[in-house]
């Protein structure tokens, strides 16, 4: 289930999207939650609940009496994470409550550090439990995924299956350019701290004003929507984010069995954690989706055998799914090396391998 409290307190912490002290403190909330037992989750949660505590308390001047339990909520949800040792004011009184918090930011500047991912604040107030286990896990068969990739494109001078799988999904492209990437992207994924932020069905209307950095297409705080997408990452950033299509069943499978088909232009054919791939080559190996229409004029399209308003329309005109991908290889090597989707093709075809 969702943990609407956890939800209101984050909600409190980044009220304001400018506040970047504010941001970090939440960060580092949520890492520590992503790091205790789902049933430790579920009682702070609960504690964090007032309903009845909070009958006939009357709003503070310039506070709503929903402002003044957040407050107390975020308070005592900074106190049982990451400030075990300094208690959190023990009332409603929201300038006691608005100090503590302020402390809080004082000691907690930095963003978190910890090797691996933790949970954004978004997935506390609006995933629920299954798709919490299957972000996790999707992480781990990422790790898996790309450490197939660099066997078989390490192996392509002595392996004909290699090379020809490598030359499926990068054509002519330098091995070692594919190899470097590879390796940048697992040693981001699994040495570097990064946020993953839940932009799916539950955010609808984000009734709890929850607001996130890093996570927007700018690269910015904005406030959580939901994403029809897959996800979306910024090079350079510590973050990113994981779209409705990411927890659909009928979108995502698990870890590969067969190689791709390539006779459907339509079929994308990704995996959960070909997904998280797919991200992770942007953060840490500055990947792009490349434009269609950038590649040699007409080409695609032609041997698509699709109309370039067509391809616009199902593709967005960026080179996604295995089709497009082999083909976008075909024409031009260096492009596919430079495409995300092309990397998470070509992982997890090397993990059936």
């Amino acid at each position: 289930m969702a943990k609407t409290n956890i939800g209101a307190a984050f909600g409190l912490l980044v009220r304001n999207h400018l506040d970047a002290v504010g941001l970090a403190l939440a960060a580092r909330v949520a890492c520590h939650l992503s790091d205790m037992p789902p049933g430790a989750v579920r009682s702070l949660d609960s504690d964090l609940s007032f309903s009845f505590k909070s009958i006939g308390l009357r709003p503070a001047p310039g506070y709503s009496v929903a402002e003044s339990i957040n407050l107390r909520r975020a308070s005592m949800l900074i106190h049982k994470t990451i400030q075990p040792r300094s208690p959190s004011p023990a009332n409603f009184d929201v300038n006691d409550n608005e100090q503590y918090i302020s402390a809080a930011k004082l000691a907690n500047r930095a963003l978190p550090t910890r090797p691996g991912h933790y949970l954004a604040g978004s997935y506390w107030a609006y995933s629920e439990h299954n798709d919490r286990v299957k972000t996790r896990d999707a992480w781990n068969e990422a790790a898996e995924l790309l450490r197939a990739g660099i066997r078989v494109a390490s192996t392509t001078g002595n392996s004909t299956v290699s090379a020809n799988l490598f030359r499926r999904w990068f054509g002519n492209a330098s091995v070692d350019v594919v190899n470097h990437a590879l390796g940048l992207t697992l040693t981001g994924l699994t040495s570097q701290c990064t946020g993953v932020g839940y932009a799916h069905r539950a955010t609808q209307g984000n009734p709890l004003a929850l607001i996130e950095t890093g996570f927007a297409e700018d690269g910015g705080a904005s406030d959580v929507k939901p994403d029809a997408a897959w996800g979306t990452a910024k090079a350079g950033k510590a973050s990113m984010c994981l779209g409705t299509n990411f927890f659909s069943e009928a979108q995502t499978r698990g870890q590969p069995n067969r190689l791709h088909v390539l006779d459907d232009l339509s079929v994308m054919e990704v995996s959960r954690g070909g997904a998280v791939l797919h991200e992770a080559t942007h953060l840490f190996a500055r990947t792009d989706d490349v434009r269609l229409s950038n590649i040699q004029d007409g080409v695609i399209f032609a041997r698509l055998h699709v109309t370039q308003p067509l391809t616009q329309r199902a593709h967005g005109s960026k080179a996604y799914g295995p089709k497009v991908c082999h083909e976008l290889a075909q024409v031009s090597g260096d492009d596919a090396a430079k495409n995300a989707d092309n990397y998470r093709l070509f992982c997890e075809d090397a993990f059936t391998v």
